[in-house]
């Protein structure tokens, strides 16, 4: 028990770090969709297309697959800022 408590204790640093890689923009754009808003709705807010706000949705989905897959293999990567 106590290693699989460790394990996710791990897995919470490591998505913690890979947010802070994220841009100011995609964690914008991250916490909006998270919030339950449409990509259009966050574009009206920020002042962006759709497409826009796809592309850093996107682009912090990729930085944070690793941390949200299951397994340790899957860690974070140590992606840089983009």
């Amino acid at each position: 028990m106590r290693d699989a408590q460790l394990e996710a204790i791990d897995d919470l640093v490591d998505v913690e770090r890979a947010v802070t890689r994220l841009t100011q923009r995609q964690r914008e754009v991250l916490a909006l969709t998270v919030a339950g808003w449409t990509q259009e709705e966050i574009g009206a807010e920020l002042g962006v297309t759709h497409q826009v706000v796809s592309e850093h949705l996107a682009k912090a989905r990729g930085a944070l697959a690793g941390c949200l897959q299951n397994g340790a293999e899957n860690r974070c990567s140590s992606q840089g800022r983009e």
